[in-house]
């Protein structure tokens, strides 16, 4: 396969490269969220993820976990996917070819692959998808509990309002996480998600994104939600919290996200991974999903 990587354009995703990944990630039909710029770009605070541009798309490096992500863009070709991933391997950037959030649909769709990679699918690594009117109509049996907590939280916080995230006040979201993060047990996780919200305060002009501040009252602020599209049709959720001490909050926060959203062009909403984590995978489905987007990882046989 006639493809030839340019190596000395691989480089730092940068705020300033968020034209370049909305154009090209303009021909996604994906509602992955790990093709999201400000994931990219804010997790890339961390994990240092890198790009270079390749024939109209745009491949990603994570040099870290020394692997690539699924391109971004127009499709490449099994043949073409193959030869990039053993071009990163022989210069040494991953151990075996390894590719991240290969579109289970993706590897069916091209059965060439079958017998030249080991793929393995993880359900802790698939993205919750929801339809945005479902959970502003809030309809149905599944969803009963969820309406029962929004109104207790209504009743009880009759001063609640919403407050739109802006470059001026993201400070207050991120804050806001700190706090709530300090009541739960210490992990690196957690530490690593309070260095990813710097990385968004510093760069939440410019990208995209979006937010929600819900308050209690003047004095209470009981949750925030931060997104930004994947595509025209699919907003992701890079960060929502809410305080549990506060009555259906949680709830409540969700419900006015999926309401604030109502007249955009977004009809659904990636709430993202469990992780594998039962309280996570717990309260992602009760509020029933659309569907999972399922991802796989690969290694190149040989």
């Amino acid at each position: 396969m006639n493809l030839e990587l340019d190596f000395s354009l691989l480089r730092r995703v940068m705020l300033s490269d968020a034209e370049l990944f909305a154009g090209i990630a303009a021909e996604n039909i994906s509602d992955s969220c790990e093709w999201s710029f400000c994931n990219l770009l804010w997790w890339g605070a961390v994990n240092r993820i890198m790009f270079l541009p390749c024939n109209g798309r745009l491949i990603i490096y994570d040099p870290v976990n020394r692997c690539n992500y699924f391109p971004v863009g127009r499709e490449f070709s099994g043949g073409e996917l193959l030869t990039l991933l053993r071009q990163f391997r022989d210069r040494g950037l991953s151990d075996a070819g390894d590719i991240y959030d290969l579109p289970e649909d993706y590897y069916f769709r091209h059965p060439e692959l079958h017998s030249q990679i080991t793929a393995a699918f993880d359900p802790g690594e698939s993205d919750y998808i929801y339809d945005l009117d479902h959970l502003r109509e809030l309809s149905g049996s599944k969803l009963r509990k969820k309406r029962n907590l929004i109104r207790q939280f209504q009743r009880e916080n009759p001063g609640y309002f919403i407050r739109r995230i802006t470059p001026e006040n993201i400070g207050e979201a991120v804050m806001l996480a700190e706090k709530l993060n300090s009541k739960l047990h210490s992990c690196p996780f957690l530490e690593m998600e309070n260095k990813v919200m710097e990385s968004c305060r510093s760069n939440f002009a410019g990208v995209g994104a979006d937010g929600i501040i819900l308050y209690a009252n003047a004095d209470t602020a009981a949750g925030f939600s931060i997104f930004s599209p994947v595509n025209r049709e699919c907003v992701d959720i890079h960060f929502e919290k809410a305080d549990h001490e506060v009555t259906g909050a949680s709830q409540m926060l969700t419900w006015a996200v999926a309401d604030y959203l109502k007249d955009t062009s977004f009809k659904r909403m990636n709430r993202e991974q469990d992780m594998g984590e039962y309280g996570l995978r717990r309260a992602k489905t009760s509020l029933d999903p659309l569907y999972k987007f399922r991802r796989m990882t690969a290694k190149i046989n040989r």
